[in-house]
């Protein structure tokens, strides 16, 4: 049985590399290698998105049942691995008063605790609503910011 499995996705993998695609004009091409994809998945809704020559933005190229956003030219910012700017934006009154390890540490904290993956975790882990997710969040961004700004205080009072 494994092996009929097997067989199967090796089709679906290779009707979605099949190198006759790759003289498709490019309209056409995202089209088909999203209905090929669609049928593979089982979905409803997918989307191709592109990156952009300035390799900080996707724009959604191809979609099915997303179709305004392609009609929108619906654009995403690529992160590249780094910080979320909100969380660099929340620390730098502390910039001059902590040394750039210590910054660099509690922003590496906040990112786990206030991102993307956390919100993820509380919604569909723990099974929170949007709305207490969000709160959730923000007071766990709160307490541990209190925490490092108690450590700082701490470290400037006198012996």
């Amino acid at each position: 049985m494994s092996h009929r499995v097997d067989a199967a996705k090796l089709r679906d993998l290779q009707s979605v590399t099949d190198a006759g695609l790759a003289y498709l004009p490019l309209e056409n091409l995202l089209a088909e290698l999203l209905t090929r994809l669609v049928d593979i998945l089982e979905v409803d809704t997918a989307a191709i998105l592109l990156l952009e020559d300035d390799g900080r933005t996707l724009v959604a190229r191809a979609a099915r049942g997303l179709e305004e956003e392609v009609e929108r030219g619906v654009r995403v910012p690529v992160r590249q691995g780094r910080r979320n700017e909100q969380i660099d934006n929340v620390l730098a009154p502390l910039k001059g008063r902590m040394s750039k390890k210590d910054l660099d540490r509690i922003a590496h904290a906040l990112g786990l605790v206030v991102g993307t993956e956390a919100m993820i975790a509380l919604t569909d882990a723990v099974g929170l609503d949007v709305p207490a997710a969000k709160r959730t969040l923000l007071d766990a961004g709160r307490w541990l910011l209190a925490g490092a700004l108690g450590e700082l205080n701490d470290s400037n009072v006198p012996s």
